[in-house]
């Protein structure tokens, strides 16, 4: 792969839309982490209180206890998951901005020449950060679809 003057305005125009929609997913995800931080923090210290130095549960007690650390390892591994979701979309947005800079810096350059590894990189990271910001709305939306029919 070689950059070219086509190439390199294709990815300066591209690699700013998609690294807005991941920075944009970023950013809403913000809420979700705090909600999911606040809940699990609290659902920790109403158990952190029943098992207190020197105090006895009652069955209920223990049943609700249980049911909280069943609540807590079913939500900890769906927040780990989207964690993950968005360090990476994080990443890519990294990895869009130096795709940015390189096609940019080749446009601004007079006879650049070829630079076949930036534009290697600028292809992988659009093609890849385009799949990964579509992932999720996709998977998404095909799982609503699947529950309604």
């Amino acid at each position: 792969m070689r950059m070219t003057g086509d190439f390199a305005t294709a990815v300066a125009g591209v690699a700013p839309v998609v690294l807005l929609v991941a920075v944009v997913e970023v950013n809403n995800a913000r809420p979700r982490l705090r909600e999911a931080h606040a809940s699990m923090r609290q659902r920790i210290d109403a158990l952190e209180g029943l098992y207190a130095p020197g105090r006895t549960l009652n069955s209920e007690e223990v049943a609700a206890a249980e049911e909280d650390l069943d609540h807590l390892e079913r939500r900890g591994l769906r927040d780990a998951f989207f964690l993950i979701y968005i360090s990476l979309s994080a990443l890519f947005a990294c990895a869009l901005g130096v795709a940015e800079l390189f096609a940019l810096r080749w446009l601004a350059t007079p006879d650049a020449g070829p630079q076949e590894r930036e534009a290697g990189f600028c292809a992988v990271v659009t093609v890849w950060s385009f799949l990964w910001i579509t992932l999720v709305p996709v998977s998404t939306l095909l799982g609503t679809v699947s529950r309604i029919s």
